[in-house]
């Protein structure tokens, strides 16, 4: 039994508390499982706790600097307590909540105060080289990871994507796997999901760097508790394959690209005919035999309010029941 998700990327979009009352709504009138909220994403954090510092061994941090505020110092960003409300409705509607937030990548928003904390050449990243700035990431993830486990979620989105991508003017996978820094991704990845796992939280990735180049040899292997979500096929990069990481004994999503909305997206009725027809064992040629389910993500709207979101996507959910009501995809939210 499959979940089926849709992902909303909110970092470098303010939604407020209504909207998102309005995103549950939708997912659970069109036979969705699950709402992921992303909320740190290369932008400002757009989930504020009523606590944000941070403690490692190396010292203290106060995160609230990278939290939304817009240009008069107010709030630009969910507080604990309306996070609060929008996780008790959605379970009142029996709506799943996926918290995501991104590391090691991903993290400019919030390196830009602490640069010292970038993995060389980049703005961008961690440098998971250094203790030091792991055990920030690992710190800023726990932030999260533990409210939203108190609030009793199950799973929890860390992007993992992308990682470096400042490197080169692409993502930079390629490039820390031939240098031999691949092993410290991994080494990473393992930490986040041993320590999300003895709190209770499944961790969802991205599959950029999961088994890269089909090696789970020469750097070790990233731990296969790891949930991927497979949105890329590589593009002439070395991308591993459903089959591969299937094998491996990934579960694996699709979250297939072609299934996404972003800037680029103009054409809405083509975008709904192509949800309406999704098979989830399929992602152009490339055959997921088990998935975990299948995830449906909105990155932004060209030219569009945040408060008609909601109006824009609703067709492209709702045109998911037919397929739910044919039974070609089978989802739950046990």
């Amino acid at each position: 039994m499959a979940k089926g998700v849709f992902f909303l990327n909110s970092s470098g979009i303010y939604f407020n508390k209504e909207t998102l009352k309005k995103f549950i709504e939708i997912v659970k009138d069109s036979g969705l499982t699950s709402f992921c909220f992303h909320f740190s994403n290369g932008g400002d954090i757009r989930l504020g706790l009523d606590d944000m510092f941070i403690k490692t061994p190396y010292g203290e941090y106060d995160l609230s600097c990278a939290v939304g505020k817009d240009s008069n110092g107010d709030n630009n960003h969910i507080t604990q307590t309306e996070m609060d409300e929008l996780l008790d409705y959605a379970n009142e509607l029996g709506v799943e909540i996926i918290p995501s937030l991104d590391v090691p990548g991903h993290m400019r928003g919030i390196l830009k105060y602490f640069p010292e904390l970038c993995f060389e050449g980049t703005t961008d990243s961690i440098n998971i080289k250094d203790p030091k700035a792991v055990s920030f990431a690992y710190a800023f993830v726990l932030k999260y990871a533990e409210y939203f486990a108190e609030k009793g979620c199950k799973y929890f989105g860390i992007g993992a994507d992308e990682f470096a991508q400042d490197l080169n003017n692409e993502m930079g996978f390629e490039t820390i796997y031939t240098n031999g820094d691949m092993k410290y991704f991994v080494t990473f990845m393992n930490g986040i999901i041993e320590r999300l796992a003895d709190r209770g939280l499944e961790v969802m990735a991205f599959n950029d760097g999961i088994c890269y180049a089909d090696d789970t040899e020469t750097y070790g292997k990233i731990d296969e508790r790891l949930i991927v979500l497979y949105w890329s096929p590589g593009w002439g990069r070395r991308f591993a394959t459903p089959t591969f990481l299937e094998e491996q004994g990934y579960r694996v999503c699709n979250s297939y690209h072609t299934y996404y909305v972003d800037m680029n997206t103009r054409d809405f009725e083509a975008k709904r005919q192509i949800h309406e027809n999704l098979d989830m064992y399929s992602m152009d040629g490339k055959e997921i035999k088990n998935p975990f389910g299948a995830m449906f993500c909105c990155w932004s709207i060209f030219e569009t309010n945040p408060e008609d979101y909601p109006e824009k996507l609703s067709p492209l959910l709702h045109a998911l029941e037919m397929l739910f009501r044919s039974k070609k995809n089978n989802f739950t939210n046990e």
